[in-house]
């Protein structure tokens, strides 16, 4: 009978195995199978701090609020100091328009702004290649949370004395007061069953050093867990918590 089988919550998913060098959510998820956004620079202004792409959706659907936006090849020149342009690597996101009309309608040219300290620029025609690489989902999180458990990838000779397991977790958006966020092992899965191979404490998450599997004989399968805090009753915590073997 497979292990799985003895999950003390019926509504948890039913592990499945880690894939060697390919990261497992816990928490959260990543479509591997959706493009990028690519998108073509048509106009741009600056106004209080604030960049305004006006752009033509050429690959991917349109990007996301909290997104990443990287930027090349503009021309228009901006009066900040030093002066530049509007190319980015890694803005934040803060408002994307793409529909127009009643009922909105996706449109292929669309608005996107951002951050950028800069003297005001008036809407000019400008050139250039604007990428937003698909987003990690992630999960809400209540003040004491389980993440999706994985089995540990088995050969027929074991464990090698190199294999390792890295994680990674942190809390995108509001961020909790304080947070102590385990790795933990079982034999089976059973809640009663884990126990803490790792932990972490920082409130904006962490990627934790590997650690070495060989010693890890009792155990089959990984999850994340979480312990927090909120700064005020009614932020919503999310999560992002990812396992490598």
């Amino acid at each position: 009978m497979p292990l799985y089988l003895t999950s003390s919550n019926p509504f948890n998913p039913s592990p499945t195995t880690l894939e060697r060098g390919k990261p497992g959510y816990s928490w959260g998820g990543f479509n591997d199978q959706q493009p990028a956004s690519q998108m073509l620079v048509l106009s741009d202004k600056v106004a209080s701090d604030v960049a305004t792409l006006t752009v033509q959706l050429i690959g991917g659907d349109p990007p996301v609020v909290g997104s990443l936006i990287y930027v090349q090849g503009t021309v228009n020149v901006t009066d900040g100091s030093p002066p530049n342009h509007f190319n980015v690597a890694g803005a934040i996101i803060t408002a994307v328009n793409f529909y127009a009309g009643s009922p909105a309608v996706l449109t292929p040219n669309g608005t996107i702004t951002f951050a950028l300290i800069a003297d005001n620029v008036s809407l000019k025609n400008d050139v250039g290649l604007a990428i937003v690489p698909t987003p990690e989902t992630s999960d809400i999180v209540t003040s004491i949370s389980s993440g999706k458990a994985f089995g540990i990838p088995q050969t027929s000779a074991g464990r090698s004395g190199g294999d390792a397991i890295s994680w990674s977790y942190s809390f995108p958006g509001t961020a909790p007061a304080t947070a102590t966020t385990y790795l933990q092992g079982a034999d089976v899965d059973f809640d009663s069953n884990y126990s803490t191979l790792d932990s972490g404490t920082l409130t904006t998450g962490e990627t934790r050093p590997p650690l070495s599997t060989s010693g890890l004989t009792a155990v089959n399968f990984l999850r994340v867990h979480s312990v927090f805090t909120k700064t005020n009753p009614t932020d919503i915590i999310t999560a992002v918590a990812k396992i490598v073997a």
